[in-house]
């Protein structure tokens, strides 16, 4: 299959890159059922694998989403507040969600099939790591 670039790999960097640290640190081995940590090859991300579906994959540090303005809708999880960057890409059935109000941006990779239970986990991790802005 044609290899496609890591997902978050061509985000813009942005913000002060050391308070990712305890949040990368405290990443764990396995973020929702059959999703495992691997290596992740770009800066400040970790990732997770399902055999057979798209990554999970966590970036942070970087610049604050493109789409997001005025009137965008956001989905409050666990008192942090999430935009869902929606833009389709052949092949993957995953879209970008940006935890928002943080004092560092996050951005997430997330299946649609998979979110659930991923993006609770991701939201008590961030929540726990970063400052609210």
């Amino acid at each position: 299959p044609e290899q496609r670039p890591a997902p978050l790999a061509d985000l813009a960097a942005a913000g002060d890159v050391s308070r990712c640290d305890s949040l990368l640190a405290a990443a764990p081995d396995s973020i929702a059922d059959g999703y495992s940590r691997v290596d992740a090859v770009s800066e400040q991300t970790v990732a997770w694998s399902a055999e057979d579906q798209d990554a999970i994959v966590l970036r942070c540090g970087v610049a604050d989403p493109e789409n997001y303005g005025p009137g965008a809708r956001l989905d409050q999880i666990n008192g942090v507040p999430w935009f869902e960057d929606v833009k389709l890409v052949n092949g993957t059935t995953a879209s970008t969600w940006y935890a928002m109000g943080r004092d560092v941006q996050v951005a997430a990779s997330l299946p649609q099939a998979e979110s659930n239970e991923a993006i609770t986990n991701l939201t008590n991790l961030i929540a726990e790591h970063t400052g609210q802005a």
